[in-house]
């Protein structure tokens, strides 16, 4: 629960400033730059801070052989990119996070299009990207980085993805 409060702090009063932009401009073309610039502020800044982590864990820990740095540090930016589907306020999000908390998967039943995105992001956010060719271990990462049981060929990724994401 800290984790969240900390998004919730970070999402009201960090903005993608000019740095952060320099390091996400190494990484997105001017199609995923576009596509990234539609999430809401808080989805930004918790896309790039997830990308950030990443980047520097891997340098830190030295890059691993099957590890593609640079491919992981672009799905990283636009793994929740299908929440552009539906943007939520911050305090619309933080009332599904806190509902979900209480009722465990019993809101997926709902029919509120917030709720759905919420819950499915992933895939629909790998449904925009299917628009552009990306290779299948790029769209795999996007797809499978809420999943628990992936047999990807780049399932280290996807759990790496997935556990930064997680404790950001």
């Amino acid at each position: 629960m800290i984790i969240r409060i900390k998004q919730f702090f970070r999402g009201v009063f960090q903005r993608v400033g000019n740095d952060e932009y320099k390091f996400i401009k190494k990484y997105l073309d001017s199609y995923e730059l576009d596509l990234f610039n539609k999430l809401t502020s808080y989805e930004k800044i918790h896309a790039y801070t997830v990308a950030k982590k990443i980047s520097d864990k891997l340098i830190n820990q030295g890059y691993k052989d099957n590890i593609d740095r640079d491919r992981l540090i672009k799905a990283a930016l636009l793994h929740d990119i299908g929440k552009i589907e539906c943007a939520m306020n911050i305090i619309e999000k933080s009332i599904i996070v806190i509902l979900d908390k209480f009722f465990r998967n019993k809101l997926k039943k709902s029919k509120s299009k917030k709720i759905n995105i919420y819950y499915n992001h992933a895939e629909v956010g790998y449904n925009i990207l299917l628009n552009k060719e990306y290779s299948e271990e790029f769209l795999n990462i996007i797809k499978f980085h809420h999943c628990d049981n992936v047999e990807a060929a780049n399932k280290e990724e996807i759990q790496l993805l997935k556990q930064v994401d997680s404790q950001t």
